[in-house]
This record gives structure tokens, C-alpha cells and sequence, in this order.
């Protein structure tokens, strides 16, 4: 079966999309530009090699933000609150995850007045649900479940559901399970008590709210004795698997900013372990709670410039070991918090969140393998590979006295580049930090001051500093929109391709791909079903770029570039085109969808057409052509006389893109 056309996420014109504009570097042409001042302290020569090995993923939203679910009581969380959605806009959009120890102390009282302590009401969700929509997040909602019942979980969440919409990202039940014993339950209490309970949640919030996607464990630490079994008992059952990491306590004497921006291997083993688990479970992880310090005890260290250079490697820590993302846990005036507030009103951003904000500067897209030569000193480098060919790479100095004289070589030339800069007083400087001059307002408002224009691949990093260097491609690569499944079908457009195709995965292992259909402005061909999940490399002749490789990637098939399904219908055995309605008056009508990249999630698919849930009766490949997966759905008779309707499916809790039908 031939498809005209095949449909991809539009591009659109975002916050980072126009922070890209700050330019580009390597070699080959540069622009000219204002030098950076040379340096006045000791210099010592560093050498940046970045190769075109992908390493790992930086998703669009990658860096998220944690809060207690208490913090609904607050007017934190409303759509007037102009100050908070100006910071959550200049940060995302991304994901916030609302939980915390108070998740397990909340109570669904609906009609309860709202912003009370110990409860959560309708009002309060909407309140969150108008915050969502002003700033473009999503959310991770937590549910309670050392306190509460399946039925009150149950019904929060089936209003949640009517009140965030698409803001819903998914629904966790309860707050770190590993440290109930002795607090909630008897000290002998374990996973084997943990997840019949947690089963028990889940099937009452299914029953309620069958598509909602459902994530957990939302472990503080035990990976072994909880998320491990939780992952191969729960299965496709979820969507994403959730862990906690913290530094250390705050309270401790070792907590201190010398410690805070020194090499932390502990979250490295700690993200392989998740990163091991939800590879046998074909899951994703995110971290999805996280700061330097529990118990928010260290003054003038996790509210310090420390902080702001300590997250830069912390979120490529966790991106460069597997982790879909990181959500950094604050609120009110706790040291470690990225957005201080009192009762709700914010009060300033925090170092923290400028670590954060100059992390995301760098764009999503492909971590690739970054060496840095630059003997015993503290400072890393990393390096981001956009789909547009462009690179982003960050030099993070953490030494309190050198200045890095860096020379980068990149895996291809570059056509231009230029640097910005996030600079502090010292590393215990609660104020005076900086990007590129400018300063982050309560409100939101961010003025970046002008960029230099490199006109050498080498340049300086001061002492306890970050340099973002961002360049600009020297050609105009091919593409691939989204990510791309095993045996699913993947479409490369650019200009001039050649018919070789390539793929290295994570697992470092190169395979052929053969084009099904090939021009010198599109290749479609058949990802190997041997491909490892995770980055990976695709190279069309001697271009190249980074993709994702995941388990389910659905996509579906247009006719047209007004959204028509690529589908028919099949009405009491006779086949009907579906360019003309579809008439479901005269018995069961079913539509057959074609698209690709959804065979992994089993018979995890569901369907809506029209708003209404619609009965899927097969799900998986289409059976004569490789690559193309088929979906029959009976399209519900309670839709006669509805006209052009959207169609949306999900495979294994991943939307699909929307296709249009009419219905007479």
C-alpha cells in the first residue's frame, strides 16, 4: 500500500527555537566578532573533543521542576499568579512533577472551600489546571495512598483527568513506598505489602480512568528492593518508572560548596541502576525528585552559585546515563528551592535555577561522547548534537583559580559560532550571578545581553564559570522528526541524500538499513528490529544525525495535508473509502489505520474517535508489508451525524498524531 503522505510534529517557533539564534562553532568559517578579554589569573590549555557517538538523550523537556502537592494550598499554582508562570515559561515548556512527602498527607475532599491544609479540592486542581495552560507545562500528579482509599484516589484522579486535559502527563500513587515502614506501616512492611496495595489503587483509578497513564514507584532510594520487582510485576501496566537522589543531608558537616561541585559518582550508579531495571522492563525512567541536599540544611550552599554550577553536571549526569529527565524539588523558602516564594508569591529565582535555565539554553537533542583533556582540574565539558546539525557544547569550570584556554574539535565543520556566559562572585555567593550580563527577574523577565562571536575554535572559561558555545551547521543536514521504533518505517528528509543507510546504537553495533522508497529529498526505510533502545546514530551516505530509538513510537498515516487518515472503513464486510463520510447508520462500521512504530506495545492501544472511546479489535502489523502496522477500531454508532471528527491513539500510553475522518 502506497501513503501520499506521512505525518510529523510540525516545528514550532518556541523560547529555545529563538534562543538557537544565538549563533554556532568549530571549525571551517567563522564569523567575526568582539574577542573575549584575555584573562588576568593563571591560564591552563584545555582540548574538547567531541565524536559523533551518540550517549545519550536531551528531551524538550528534560528539566522539570518538583513541588510538594502541598503547595495546591497556596496561590502558588493559579493562572494569576503572573510572576510564577513568567519563570515556568523561561524554564519550559516541561514537565512538573507534584508530590513530596505531603502527596501521602492530602486528602480528596471535593467540595472542600480549597487552599486547606490536608486536603485537596476540586477548586484547587483547577486552580492547577489554569496554572498548566498559562505556562504550557505538563504535570505528574501524585495520588495518596498511605492515606487514603482506592475509591477517593480514584475519583481525584477521574477529576484531574476532566480538569488538566492534555496538561497530564501521568498519575503517581503515593511518595517514597521505601520509607513507609516505621512511619505509615508496621517497620516489617515491604514490597510484598507495597504493591498489592499499589494494585489495588491502580485498578480503582483504571476503573474510573482507563487511558490515564500510570507511573511509580517514586522510590527515595531502594532501586534493588522496590523498583526492580515493581518494574517486572507492573510491565507495560506503566508508563515510567520514577526514583528520588539527593547529594546527601544537608544537616551533615560535609555539606558544603567545596563538596557540592566535586565529582558525584554516586548519581552516575545510580541512574545505570534505573537505567539496567528499565531495560528488562522495556520502560523508561526519569528522575523524577531530586536536589543537592535533603532536609534543606545547608545555608549559603544550596542557595549558592555552587548550586547553579553543581545542576549543570547533575542534569547531564542523569541524561548521559539514560534518564528521559529530572525534576528539581523546591517551593516556599527552602535553601535548595530553584524558585523561592512566601506563601505563594515569588520572592526570587535562586542560583539554581540559572544552573537550570543555562542548561536548557543548550537546546534538546543528542548527548554525544565529550572528552575533555585539562589534567587534574575540576571542570567538564558536554555536547549536544540538535536535529538541525547544529551543536551545543558546555564547558563547566569548577576550579576557584584557573582559566581554561579550551580548543574544541568538533565531529564535522561548522559555518559559525558564538559563546555566552553564566558567571558568580564566589562559589558561596547568594547573589550577583549572571548570564551573558543579565539577571533573572521574580517576573520572569530575562534580557540575555549580546553573545561573542568566535572567530577561532578556541576561547576562555574563567574560574567558576560556564561557557555555552553554540554553532551553526556548515550544510543543511537530513532529518528525522520524533523517534523511531524497531521495525518501524522511518522517513529522512534533506537534500541531495544518498541511498546508503546506516545505524550505530547505543550498544555501539552498526547495522544496514535498506531505503523502501528513495529520492534526493526523502529516504524511507526499515529500522533493524536488532537495534538497541536508547541514541543512536544514522548515517545517509556521509551525513549524519542522531535519532532515538524507543520500544514505541507510534505514527500514523495521512492522505492528505488536511489530516485525513491513510485508512478505510469496512461496513457490514464492504470495504468504503474514507473520502467520502462514513456511514455508520446501517451496522458496524470499523476503521482500519495504517501508520507505523506501534507494534511494540502489544495490545496496549487504545482508540477515541470523536471524543469516544472506540473498541480496538487488532493492533500490530499489517502483515504483507514490512514496516506498516494496522489498527481496526469500531467507530461507535452514537457518532452518526458528526461530521469531521479527530482521531486519537495512544500505543502503550504514547499519543499518536491526531488524524481527521468524516462521519454521516
Amino acid at each position: 500500500m502506497k501513503v501520499n503522505a506521512k505525518a510529523r510534529p510540525l516545528t514550532l517557533a518556541t523560547r529555545r527555537e529563538v534562543l538557537y539564534r544565538l549563533g554556532a562553532l568549530g571549525a571551517g568559517t567563522l564569523l567575526s566578532g568582539a574577542s573575549q578579554p584575555l584573562p588576568s589569573g593563571p591560564v591552563t590549555a584545555a582540548t574538547v573533543t567531541v565524536a559523533n557517538a551518540a550517549a545519550g538523550v536531551v528531551g524538550p523537556a528534560f528539566a522539570g521542576l518538583s513541588y510538594e502537592k502541598s503547595q495546591m494550598t497556596n496561590p502558588f499554582f493559579s493562572a494569576q499568579n503572573a510572576d510564577a508562570i513568567g519563570l515556568f515559561k523561561l524554564l519550559g515548556p516541561s514537565l512538573l512533577r507534584l508530590g513530596g512527602f505531603s502527596a501521602d498527607e492530602m486528602t480528596w475532599t471535593p467540595n472542600g472551600a480549597g487552599r486547606t491544609a490536608g486536603q485537596v479540592a476540586r477548586s484547587d486542581v483547577d486552580a492547577l489546571a489554569g496554572f498548566l495552560k498559562a505556562t504550557g507545562w505538563q504535570v505528574l500528579y501524585s495520588a495518596n495512598l498511605a492515606q487514603s482509599t482506592p475509591a477517593l484516589a480514584a475519583a481525584e484522579v477521574a477529576y484531574a483527568v476532566q480538569s488538566f486535559g492534555s496538561s497530564l502527563y501521568g498519575i503517581e500513587i503515593g511518595n517514597e513506598p521505601d520509607l513507609y515502614p516505621g512511619t505509615y506501616f508496621p517497620s516489617t512492611w515491604g514490597f510484598s505489602d507495597y504493591y498489592p496495595l499499589w494494585q489495588s489503587f491502580a485498578a480503582a483509578i483504571r476503573a474510573q480512568s482507563p487511558g490515564v497513564p500510570l507511573t511509580g514507584p517514586a522510590v527515595a532510594y531502594e532501586i534493588g528492593s522496590f523498583v526492580a520487582p515493581f518494574a517486572q510485576a507492573a510491565g507495560t501496566n506503566v508508563s515510567l518508572l520514577t526514583g528520588h537522589y539527593y547529594r546527601g543531608n544537608g544537616n551533615a558537616a560535609f555539606a558544603t560548596v567545596e563538596f557540592l561541585v566535586s565529582p558525584d559518582l554516586n548519581v552516575v550508579k545510580y541512574c545505570q541502576g534505573m537505567l539496567a531495571i528499565g531495560q528488562s522492563a522495556g520502560l523508561p525512567y526519569r528522575i523524577a525528585e531530586t536536589n543537592s541536599f535533603w532536609n534543606s540544611g545547608a545555608p549559603n550552599v544550596e542557595d549558592s552559585f555552587a548550586s547553579a554550577l553543581w545542576v549543570i553536571d547533575h542534569l547531564f549526569a542523569c541524561g548521559l546515563n539514560g534518564s528521559q529527565g529530572v525534576n528539581l524539588h523546591g517551593g516556599g523558602g527552602a535553601n535548595h528551592t530553584p524558585i523561592a516564594d512566601l506563601n505563594g508569591v515569588v520572592v526570587e529565582a535562586r542560583p539554581e535555577f540559572y544552573g537550570a535555565l543555562f542548561f536548557t539554553l543548550a537546546g534538546p537533542g543528542t548527548l554525544l561522547e565529550t572528552t575533555m583533556d585539562v589534567d587534574s582540574l575540576n571542570a567538564s565539558a558536554y555536547a549536544i548534537a540538535a536535529q538541525n546539525g547544529a551543536y551545543s557544547v558546555i564547558v563547566n569550570n569548577k576550579d576557584q583559580t584557573q582559566t581554561l584556554n579550551v580548543t574544541l574539535i568538533l565531529p564535522q565543520s561548522a559555518q559559525s559560532a558564538q559563546l555566552i556566559q553564566m558567571t558568580g562572585p564566589a562559589l558561596d555567593a547568594t547573589t550577583g550571578i549572571t548570564i551573558q550580563g543579565a539577571t533573572i527577574q521574580p517576573t520572569g523577565a530575562f534580557s540575555l545581553g549580546a553573545p561573542i562571536a568566535l572567530t577561532s575554535p578556541s576561547f576562555y572559561v574563567s574560574p567558576l564559570s560556564a561557557v555555552l558555545v553554540k554553532t551553526t551547521s556548515q550544510s543543511s543536514p537530513w532529518t528525522i522528526a520524533g523517534s523511531v521504533a524497531p521495525e518501524s518505517i522511518a522517513t529522512a528528509y534533506g537534500t541531495s541524500l544518498a541511498s546508503s543507510i546506516s545505524i550505530q546504537d547505543s550498544s555501539g553495533v552498526t547495522s544496514t538499513a535498506t531505503p523502501d522508497y528513495s529520492s534526493p529529498g526523502q529516504i524511507d526505510f526499515l529500522i533493524p528490529s536488532t537495534v538497541s533502545l536508547g541514541p543512536a546514530i544514522v548515517a545517509i551516505g556521509t551525513q549524519t544525525a542522531a535519532v532515538r530509538i524507543a520500544a514505541v513510537a507510534p505514527i500514523l498515516y495521512l492522505q492528505n495535508t488536511s489530516g485525513l487518515a491513510a485508512a478505510y472503513a469496512i461496513i457490514n464486510g464492504a470495504y468504503r473509502p474514507v473520502t467520502s463520510p462514513i456511514d455508520v447508520s446501517s451496522g458496524e462500521a470499523y476503521l482500519i489505520l495504517f501508520g507505523t512504530g506501534l507494534r511494540g506495545a502489544g495490545s496496549n492501544v487504545t482508540a477515541t474517535i470523536g471524543g469516544m472511546e472506540a473498541t480496538v479489535t487488532y493492533a500490530g502489523p499489517q502483515g504483507r508489508i514490512a514496516g506498516l502496522d494496522q489498527v481496526n477500531a469500531l467507530i461507535p454508532a452514537q457518532l452518526a451525524g458528526s461530521g469531521t471528527v479527530n482521531v486519537v491513539l495512544t500505543a502503550a500510553f504514547i499519543a499518536a498524531n491526531t488524524v481527521r475522518i468524516t462521519v454521516q
